[in-house]
């Protein structure tokens, strides 16, 4: 949420990183957007885990006259995160078939997506490098460790972790693909193709 506000703002990831005080960070390794702010802040928590905590940042975004930031930080709720609608079978667990259609559908935005669902940063970064040519197969293994490796991933938490990114359209998409499964009706889905 804190990158997203920062890129959204126009500061420069380098004045950011300055801010930080982190120093020798590859700028030229990541594309312009939100992931670049949020590896800053990563680099600076791993810098110094006990100095460098939430209420520090806070500070210094309110150094940078960004109090609405840390207002929103304060008031962040995961619980304010729900889909609107209700689906039958919302409490079964979310299929590969549902990690295709996701693979299909996101690109980069899967990043919050996996991290609203809990899955550590140390693992996305270990998936990104071990699957560097494709985003989908990043997509597809980083939503298999959390189903897997952490927690039953239920359909629900994925669809709330949708509404987080603002991906009403991959919901659409998924609850179009659980009705016709449940009615065994053909599935066509505009924009979808089953692998």
């Amino acid at each position: 949420m804190v990158s997203s506000k920062i890129n959204n703002q126009g500061m420069s990831a380098e004045m950011f990183a300055t801010y930080l005080n982190v120093t020798n960070f590859p700028f030229n390794e990541f594309k312009k957007g939100s992931r670049i702010y949020f590896e800053i802040m990563f680099r600076w928590k791993c810098d110094d885990p006990i100095k460098n905590t939430v209420v520090t940042l806070q500070d210094i975004l309110i150094e940078m006259e960004r109090s609405d930031i840390v207002e929103d930080i304060r008031c962040f709720d995961k619980s304010q995160y729900r889909v609107d609608t209700e689906f039958l079978g919302c409490d079964e667990e979310v299929s590969d078939s549902d990690f295709r259609t996701l693979e299909q559908r996101l690109s980069t935005d899967y990043i919050p997506l996996v991290r609203f669902l809990g899955l550590p940063h140390h693992i996305i970064q270990q998936i990104e490098a071990d699957y560097s040519n494709s985003i989908r197969k990043r997509i597809f293994m980083s939503m298999k460790r959390i189903a897997t490796d952490f927690k039953p991933l239920r359909k629900l938490e994925l669809c709330n972790g949708l509404v987080y990114i603002s991906r009403k359209d991959v919901i659409d998409a998924l609850h179009h693909k659980w009705n016709c499964v449940k009615s065994t009706l053909p599935c066509e889905i505009p924009g979808f193709s089953e692998v």
